[in-house]
């Protein structure tokens, strides 16, 4: 609900995420708020970025909790994914959607449209996804790993996408290792697939499914 341009502070906060990625620095955390209706965006994240959004509780060194704990929500529109994630980000505390119907299909060379895909990333490794709701999408995430792919998805909710809730593919060589980590998540009404991981080609490839 900000207005203006912001300056990335409490007091004055940007009115996208975007721009906090953007003109982040340092420690390289963006905390969003909660607003009265969808963030409409199309997020991409650079390298080493932490997106918290207000759905997460942070707790402080007194141990009290920061936050109201009511989520955005974040609508890509059906015009790109809504957040694509890059090596070593985060994005937790967040609800995720496309709200524009379109059927799921690919271009004319054959490539997925991924326009309606809540959490894309293409060869980015090192990711955390976490209680975060992905809902109304093609696929709540579709990640797809080249060499080294490390993945913690924990603490989600995954539900009415119209193809697979989460699907991971993965394309290794000699020495690559394939880590994807999978927890306390529920997916529901997920046609295709609650969740579908696939690894080729790895000389290690562990996939561990916990209280799921």
């Amino acid at each position: 609900d900000a207005t203006g341009p912001g300056d990335g502070s409490a007091e004055h906060p940007f009115p996208t995420i975007q721009l906090g990625v953007d003109n982040v620095y340092g420690l390289r955390n963006v905390y969003v708020y909660s607003a009265s209706g969808a963030y409409r965006e199309n997020v991409l994240l650079t390298p080493d970025v932490t997106l918290w959004g207000s759905g997460s509780l942070l707790v402080g060194q007194d141990g009290k909790p920061f936050g109201s704990g009511v989520a955005p929500v974040v609508d890509g529109m059906n015009l790109g994914p809504t957040f694509t994630m890059a090596d070593r980000t985060t994005v937790r505390g967040f609800w995720i959607q496309n709200t524009v119907p379109e059927m799921l299909k690919s271009d004319d060379r054959g490539f997925l449209n991924v326009n309606r895909v809540g959490i894309f990333s293409d060869g980015a490794t090192d990711l955390t996804i976490a209680e975060n709701t992905l809902a109304n999408n093609t696929f709540g995430a579709l990640l797809i790993g080249e060499g080294n792919f490390l993945l913690r998805f924990t603490d989600n909710l995954v539900l009415n996408n119209s193809a697979c809730g989460l699907a991971v593919s993965g394309m290794g060589n000699e020495g690559n290792t394939f880590d994807v980590l999978i927890e306390n998540s529920q997916f529901v009404n997920n046609p295709e697939g609650g969740a579908n991981i696939t690894a080729n080609q790895y000389e290690l490839a562990v996939t561990q499914l916990r209280n799921s």
